[in-house]
């Protein structure tokens, strides 16, 4: 089942049930869940029950409906299950991704994203009733997992559980996942990208192209640039590494000094700077003012710029490889000379409140 869309479907039960007889393979690639609503809280996207291989890689579900379904269902019942999950984005849902085994199994979890949906009836996934990962070995057999570089939005609460009969976790290969916040480009308008400054652009593990294919959930290659790790979730950002953000711009007398934050990436070598009085595109190749700010150094003062000009700046990284990053956010100042500070500050204590007093500035207009 490949570059499907479902949208808008009233179900019941489940959209997809898949029933797979001995050793049989099915896999789910590069399909969108969107816009559908379940009868009940206990209602499926996608349910695989049988024994054999199941790949479901580069899919994008999402469950802003008031029941909230599960995501992706795997009942296994046989001795030769292989399961792989990989580069999905999970979005709401009761529980995202369930797994239940029910005799030995072999189960790949690797570079998802695990998002709730704030506005839901249990304020996404935040509540005890729902789970971000559900994992259920009921046989007699020995189930082996490794769960790497997944990624759960943690800012509207988190629950993740691990049943506790999985019989071995690979703790050696299971590592480096995360909760924090998942930045994604637009939510409101289903725009689950992620943003060129997201700690998830070349965080993944590289998978093989026999098992998530060559291509994201829209078709662009599944590694950019070549020879960088994948992304975290179904789509690909062009970038190999997230690039710094602007965090302030402020005008003195003839400058504007910018400020800028970095996540931590292995091999960054220096920032490059832009600036114009226009706004900057994605895609400008004109305004660089400096190519040769350190790694180590997240201020720059810009001067000899004219007062009340309007400025906008951008920025990006650079790695020891000459590999750049996508532009920062965008943000924009104006020079001018500062006011006068007031002075003759007095302040009285009364009940419960101070009351404070000062000469007006001598500069004008200005406000305090």
């Amino acid at each position: 089942v490949e570059d499907c869309i479902f949208d808008g479907l009233v179900f019941h039960d489940r959209i997809l049930h898949v029933v797979l007889p001995i050793r049989q393979e099915v896999s789910f690639k590069r399909n969108k869940f969107i816009n559908n609503i379940p009868m009940t809280s206990w209602n499926r996207m996608v349910w695989v029950e049988g024994n054999g291989k199941m790949t479901f890689a580069n899919n994008l579900i999402i469950d802003k409906s008031y029941n909230q379904a599960y995501g992706f269902h795997w009942s296994g019942n046989a001795t030769t299950d292989s399961v792989y999950v990989l580069n999905n984005t999970f979005i709401g849902g009761r529980i995202a991704l369930w797994i239940n085994s029910n005799g030995l199994g072999n189960f790949i979890v690797e570079n998802n994203l695990f998002s709730p949906y704030s506005t839901g009836p249990y304020n996404g996934l935040a509540n005890t009733f729902s789970s971000f990962l559900y994992l259920d070995g009921n046989g007699t057999g020995t189930v082996w997992m490794r769960f790497r570089n997944n990624h759960f939005d943690t800012s509207s609460g988190f629950a993740l559980k691990l049943i506790p009969n999985i019989n071995y976790i690979d703790t050696t290969g299971s590592k480096n996942n995360w909760g924090s916040k998942i930045d994604f480009i637009d939510p409101s308008t289903n725009n689950y990208a992620l943003k060129s400054n997201s700690r998830d652009i070349g965080s993944g593990t590289i998978i093989p192209k026999s098992l998530n294919g060559s291509f994201d959930i829209l078709g662009k290659s599944r590694i950019q640039p070549a020879g960088t790790n994948t992304d975290l979730g179904a789509f690909e950002n062009s970038a190999g590494f997230p690039c710094p953000t602007l965090v302030t711009a402020e005008g003195g007398n003839k400058k504007i000094t910018v400020t800028y934050s970095q996540f931590a990436v292995t091999g960054l070598k220096k920032y490059k700077l832009y600036r114009s009085t226009k706004p900057i595109s994605d895609t400008a190749t004109i305004g660089l003012i400096v190519d040769t700010l350190s790694a180590t150094n997240l201020s720059y003062k810009d001067s000899g710029l004219t007062n009340l000009t309007k400025y906008y700046y951008r920025i990006k990284g650079v790695l020891t490889s000459g590999l750049e990053s996508g532009f920062s956010n965008e943000l924009s100042a104006r020079p001018n000379t500062p006011p006068a500070a007031p002075d003759s500050i007095l302040v009285q204590n009364g009940a419960r409140l101070n009351y404070i007093t000062w000469a007006a500035s001598k500069s004008k207009p200005v406000k305090y």
